[in-house]
């Protein structure tokens, strides 16, 4: 829930420059805008993407099909760029006759931005109504999860009404909903709400945030109490 929620205020909100997650949204959009009617069948550089290193696009004949390819690029602010340097290889697909229903992947893609480097795995799918998006994540122990098709509504009020589906990389999914609050909390846990889960075998259960301290999750009507402390690094 905490991921899906991150990944949209990213997505629908006006995040500082300097976040990792605006920026790629950013850098998304421009990738698709000025490229996707560049018909170029064969490799070539795209020098107005870097101002160091490079970026390297093909197209197939109609513009549905682009393949861009960065190394060490640092990325121009005519693309979103803030000092940022990408590496990795960006897939476009789209529909010619649309402006509105493409697909962008990040292959093994990273992102170098004030010494730190965030791996970046996503595939945003826009259609009319809207985009959805899927991506890999670190959880707290260290495994790769990922999250699809989250839907997040703010309320207001820091309140946030999420459905996700989430991966375990060993487990299967579960399907999760539910409403979460946060408040002051340290280390950006909720401070309320619950969030009820379904799993693969038809087991359910529920979690439920009791203040900065702690949250409940209960299976078969089985409670389990778990402090933040003993979570969180």
């Amino acid at each position: 829930a905490s991921q899906a929620i991150a990944e949209n205020t990213a997505i629908n909100a006006a995040l500082r420059p300097s976040s990792v997650s605006s920026f790629m949204l950013d850098f998304a959009g421009q990738l698709k805008n000025r490229l996707s009617r560049a018909h170029r069948t064969a490799n070539q550089p795209v020098p107005e993407a870097c101002t160091g290193g490079s970026a390297d696009f093909t197209a197939n004949q109609d513009g549905s099909l682009i393949t861009v390819i960065f190394s060490n690029c640092t990325v121009s602010t005519l693309f979103g760029g803030s000092g940022e340097i990408v590496n990795g290889t960006v897939i476009i697909t789209s529909d010619p006759q649309s402006l509105t229903n493409f697909t962008l992947r990040f292959v093994n893609f990273s992102v170098v931005y004030l010494g730190e480097t965030y791996s970046i795995n996503w595939t945003i799918v826009c259609d009319d109504s809207g985009c959805a998006w899927t991506s890999d994540f670190t959880g707290p122990d260290v495994r790769t999860y990922r999250t699809e098709n989250a839907v997040v509504f703010s309320s207001g009020a820091n309140t946030y009404e999420v459905t996700a589906t989430v991966y375990d990389p060993d487990n299967g999914f579960i399907e999760i909903s539910g409403t979460v609050i946060y408040g002051s909390c340290a280390g950006g846990v909720p401070v309320s709400g619950s969030i009820t889960f379904a799993g693969t075998s038809a087991s359910t259960g529920s979690v439920t945030f009791n203040g900065c301290d702690s949250f409940s999750v209960t299976v078969d009507d089985e409670e389990t109490v778990y402090l933040w402390a003993d979570i969180l690094p």
